[in-house]
């Protein structure tokens, strides 16, 4: 019977000594009823039928992982949004008169994921272009620990994307007096692109670069097809 108790002494002590290490940590967040039951059970087992430094080491495992379960998990350092809006000035390379706007929807999935939406319009030549993808957030914060310089760690997301979409284009190629010969292109666009925002209350935040190189065909004035674009924008950022 001794030699059964020892066995089953050692058995409980090689779980907690697995509890304790990272991916038992990780176990006992995601199921914190079942370590609990287990732990009640290692530490009756342990006061009825273990040897004395048995139950000494037992309880005191015990202990600890009550202590750890009572710990409150880390606050996130990304923003709590569930919706995000910004308006933005953009700037679209390889264009004659390139300036527009651009309107950005963003969905929180998940602390660091959101599904992105971008609207860009352009004009001369008319140029719209549609985009939606996921985005990868997360906060310099988990990067400078202690930031004292013009920008606040704790207040900045960075964040990177890409997107698939469309990309419609109106361009006159030639004007004879009153006649007017315009073409129109739409045409599969895809894009990559990062960039920051920095947040200055709960629901407002400025975005200082939001940089995008974008792949299509879109038409010139000349009705020239250019395919490699890179758009710089900035704007304002509302959360809901």
């Amino acid at each position: 019977m001794k030699t059964i108790t020892h066995i089953l002494a050692a058995a409980a002590l090689a779980v907690w000594g697995f509890i304790l290490t990272p991916a038992g940590q990780a176990i006992l967040n995601q199921y914190p009823k079942l370590a609990s039951a287990f732990a009640g059970i290692t530490t009756l087992f342990a006061l009825y039928h273990s040897p004395k430094a048995v139950k000494v080491l037992i309880i005191a495992l015990f202990m600890s992982m009550s202590l750890h379960a009572q710990t409150p998990a880390p606050k996130p350092l990304e923003s709590a949004w569930n919706v995000a809006v910004n308006g933005n000035f953009s700037s679209l390379s390889n264009q004659p008169t390139n300036n527009g706007v651009l309107i950005s929807t963003a969905i929180r999935m998940a602390t660091h994921w959101n599904l992105r939406a971008d609207t860009y319009i352009m004009q001369a030549p008319s140029i719209t272009v549609v985009l939606g993808g996921p985005e990868y957030r997360f906060s310099l914060a988990h990067l400078f620990k202690n930031s004292t310089g013009a920008i606040n760690a704790q207040n900045t997301e960075v964040f990177l994307n890409t997107g698939v979409g469309d990309a419609h284009s109106t361009a006159i190629v030639s004007s004879s007096g009153p006649t007017t010969t315009t073409v129109s292109t739409s045409k599969f666009a895809y894009s990559v692109g990062g960039g920051f925002d920095i947040a200055i209350s709960p629901t407002v935040s400025i975005r200082p670069l939001d940089i995008k190189y974008i792949r299509s065909s879109m038409i010139t004035g000349s009705g020239q097809l250019i395919g490699n674009h890179l758009d710089f924008a900035a704007g304002l950022g509302l959360h809901f």
